[in-house]
């Protein structure tokens, strides 16, 4: 993006931005990752407490939008529509770890018993 087409993204309306990207411009979305990933972060930092999975969450938050792009009612305010997509996907992401500790100790639970049984046979 050169300087002048840079400072005028910086002036365009949210809404117009987003009819821009759509219209095939994708460099302009980089001015919405600028306005809105400090909201983005706030949200996903307020729910989850790991820096490497919140700048991984936080980057997967802007290409969701992006891929849902045509989703998106430019009558409305896009704050709260990619404030929820990152509250979905901080969501997503607990539930995902949740399952996963579930299973390490499932398999935990499962090599303890083996163990005792181990020892009980050889005693």
């Amino acid at each position: 993006m050169t300087p002048s087409e840079t400072s005028n993204s910086t002036e365009l309306a949210t809404g117009e931005l987003i009819s821009r990207v759509r219209a095939g411009r994708i460099e302009l979305f980089e001015e919405l990752i600028r306005r809105y990933q400090p909201d983005v972060l706030r949200v996903v930092c307020a729910m989850l407490y790991d820096r490497n999975a919140t700048e991984e969450l936080v980057q997967n938050v802007f290409v969701s939008a992006y891929l849902h792009l045509d989703g998106f009612d430019e009558s409305r305010d896009f704050g709260p529509w990619i404030r929820t997509i990152a509250r979905n996907g901080v969501r997503e992401h607990l539930r995902k770890a949740s399952r996963y500790t579930h299973r390490l100790q499932a398999y935990a639970d499962v090599l303890e018993t083996r163990m005792c049984d181990n020892e009980r046979a050889s005693e």
